[in-house]
């Protein structure tokens, strides 16, 4: 064991400040966001080697990493052995949320008195009771389990002192709820979030939009090129809309946009009328 003072990161390896603040963070839960490619994996591997290498991670307390992918949860097991030796890599469990909530039915299965799975029950593409459970039911029969059992959830408390989870931003409904049955288990959560990159179309077809917007609010209401290019912009906001490049809500802020902004006009051209008055 090293002392925490003395801990360094792996030869090669060029940690920003925030990411050493993660990696050497041992009281509270940390959330990191990163882009892809920046490394966020990396991240977890030496926040592994300096909780397992320092005694962070106290004997005989376990590190729990829960990944998406299978090739997730094998590469980053793959670089804790890598980064502090096999020994130190036996205290550390990555899996996927599916392979946790496995685990957990294995090991408290008694506990599903309604569905009464046998010892040796199965996973297939069809539920028979008793005998055969789907892929979809594992992580809510795993999340009754933890809700209904209280020796359950002692178990996990009393294995993990740590838990990583990669790719936090993608998390469905119910691993979302599993995370939250998790903390009050496990005080020390590490999420890995990644910053998703914009949508190709975003930059340019909003740019688009907004020239075509401020050359249709040069035109007056009798010019005929004035109902061209309102066309224009309501055809532009479905597109944005099916792209995915905005959402429903988007799409209506843009609609609604475009009438202030044509009201705004309005107004301003009332203001510069002689009279005060304007017929329409």
């Amino acid at each position: 064991m090293i002392n925490p003072n003395r801990w360094a990161p792996s030869l090669g390896i060029r940690l920003e400040k925030n990411a050493w603040e993660v990696i050497r963070e041992c009281e509270r839960s940390v959330v990191l966001t990163a882009g892809p490619g920046a490394g966020k994996t990396e991240v977890l591997a030496q926040r592994a080697d300096f909780l397992l290498r320092t005694n962070s991670c106290r004997y005989p307390k376990r590190i729990l990493a829960v990944s998406f992918k299978t090739d997730a949860s094998r590469n980053l097991k793959q670089r804790i052995q890598m980064r502090c030796g096999v020994e130190h890599a036996s205290k550390f469990d990555s899996v996927t949320f599916h392979g946790f909530a496995k685990r957990i039915i294995d090991r408290f299965r008694p506990v599903l008195v309604d569905e009464a799975l046998c010892q040796d029950y199965k996973i297939g593409p069809e539920y028979i009771a008793g005998k055969q459970i789907t892929f979809k039911q594992l992580l809510p029969f795993a999340l009754k389990i933890l809700r209904t059992s209280q020796i359950a959830r002692n178990a996990i408390r009393k294995t993990y002192s740590h838990v990583f989870l990669d790719e936090f931003q993608d998390c469905t409904g119910d691993q979302y709820e599993l995370i939250k049955l998790l903390l009050p288990l496990i005080s020390r959560i590490t999420c890995m979030a990644a910053k998703k990159p914009p949508h190709p179309l975003r930059a340019s077809e909003i740019e688009r939009f907004e020239r075509n917007l401020a050359n249709w609010l040069k035109l007056d209401a009798a010019d005929a090129m004035y109902h061209r290019f309102q066309g224009i912009l309501e055809s532009q906001i479905t597109t944005l809309q099916i792209c995915g490049v905005i959402t429903r809500q988007g799409a209506v802020n843009l609609l609604m946009r475009m009438g202030e902004a044509r009201r705004e006009k309005d107004a301003a051209a009332d203001v510069d009328t002689p009279g005060g008055l304007r017929l329409v």
